[in-house]
């Protein structure tokens, strides 16, 4: 995924790192369901806390 990235994007727009999630946050709303990205941000910073005590 990181490889197809820096491919098509500039050097600063890679990612460094990804971490694959099963489900979205999400809230079924009238129109469409909503990501709820305050918990996708949640989600994302304890996985890069345990990234980083991994290494």
């Amino acid at each position: 995924m990181i490889g197809h990235a820096a491919a098509r994007l500039a050097k600063y727009k890679v990612p460094q790192r990804v971490f694959p999630i099963d489900v979205f946050p999400a809230t079924p709303g009238a129109n469409a369901t909503r990501i709820q990205r305050h918990k996708l941000r949640e989600l994302a910073e304890r996985l890069m806390i345990r990234d980083r005590e991994a290494r």
